[in-house]
């Protein structure tokens, strides 16, 4: 039997993620993540051949495991997000001036890296999606660049 909680709690609090066959085997690796969250597994290990023997090849100690796993997090002033309500999907166009691609994030083990100077719009979202951006500063609403237009009057285009 396992159970774990956290809360981290303050004006910039830290984000922990979990999942995959160490915590919640349902839920992909780093598959929920949050500022509050917990999960509960109970498992049962048995056992289902003592001792195989074959003419070639002998087996042994092969077990087999029965489990319930429960588990949930939310982001500071976030719905709280079980392993059921599992989701995370958009989409978004990106931009350097010249060319133009699309993507779609739908794998929590997906991620965009980005460069400076690039405009990104972002839409289409499952409910219930969060969109976490980290940068290597904090934010500063006047040197955001908030349209198009002003993106293209910033690179010269």
């Amino acid at each position: 039997m396992r159970l774990y909680g956290f809360r981290a709690d303050g004006s910039l609090p830290n984000v922990v993620s979990f999942g995959g066959i160490d915590t919640l085997r349902t839920i992909p690796v780093y598959g929920l993540f949050g500022n509050t969250g917990g999960f509960f597994n109970l498992e049962f290990r048995f056992p289902l051949i003592d001792f195989l023997a074959t003419p070639i090849l002998g087996f042994q100690g092969i077990r087999g495991k029965a489990f319930i796993e429960v588990g949930g997090a939310a982001l500071k002033n976030q719905p709280w997000q079980f392993w059921k309500d599992y989701r995370l999907c958009g989409a978004g166009l990106l931009c350097d001036g010249v060319q133009t691609r699309s993507f779609l994030l739908d794998n929590p083990a997906h991620g965009l890296c980005l460069g400076p100077m690039l405009f990104i719009r972002m839409r289409n979202f499952a409910p219930g999606t969060v969109l976490m951006v980290m940068a290597s500063t904090h934010y500063d609403k006047k040197k955001s660049i908030r349209s198009w237009e002003e993106y293209l009057e910033a690179i010269g285009g």
